[in-house]
């Protein structure tokens, strides 16, 4: 909807104008407003789109998703605390907001039996272990070990499968395509990266 309100913009200064509507009519300030609100919403929409467009797994493409916003969020509030503007304050403490409901259904994340999530990021063949050796992954402040967690859950699924495998099974042949989805090619673009955004004062 913004998107679209963005586009169509002179038509409704015009009709304003030309009707004597100046109280519906949107200032230079409110337009501007708007260019921030859609890049700030720009990811949050592009991800949506893709996850329910996609008819592949992306199980296995969930918290790289989850660090693409939260990378957009933290970008753009931190451009936001640098101004004082009022209506870039009142934006910043709905972009908190934002963070702390994300950070809600972040944590959900761990709740799952069997650490499923990690296990399906394991397996994709461009993530494997090291995707949790990075410094986002360390023991935090209760001493949770994420990556030894999630390599003890992948041993435990591995062993409890392979039990129920009848031994005479004939290991059929595969190729894995190296075809990306849109959606991952989107969690591998830098397209949340602050930079990106609008540079108003």
């Amino acid at each position: 909807m913004l998107r679209r309100a963005k586009r169509l913009h002179i038509a409704f200064d015009e009709y304003c104008s030309h009707h004597d509507q100046p109280h519906f009519a949107l200032s230079a300030e409110g337009w501007r407003q708007i260019d921030y609100l859609i890049h700030i919403l720009q990811p949050f929409f592009t991800f949506t789109t893709l996850v329910c467009q996609t008819k592949d797994s992306s199980i296995h493409l969930v918290f790289s998703i989850y660090n693409k916003l939260f990378d957009h969020l933290e970008g753009s509030m931190r451009q936001l605390r640098r101004t004082k503007f009022s209506w870039k304050q009142l934006m910043l403490s709905s972009l908190e907001a934002a963070k702390e409901k994300l950070s809600k259904y972040y944590g959900m994340t761990d709740n799952v039996e069997g650490d499923l999530y990690a296990i399906g990021t394991i397996l994709d063949p461009s993530n494997k272990m090291e995707f949790f050796s990075t410094s986002d992954w360390t023991p935090d402040h209760t001493g949770k070990d994420y990556k030894n967690e999630y390599r003890e859950s992948l041993r435990s699924l591995f062993k409890r499968y392979s039990l129920s495998i009848p031994s005479d099974i004939t290991q059929s042949e595969s190729r894995l395509s190296t075809t990306k989805s849109a959606l991952e090619r989107a969690c591998m673009r830098g397209l949340s990266r602050p930079s990106t955004g609008p540079q108003h004062d």
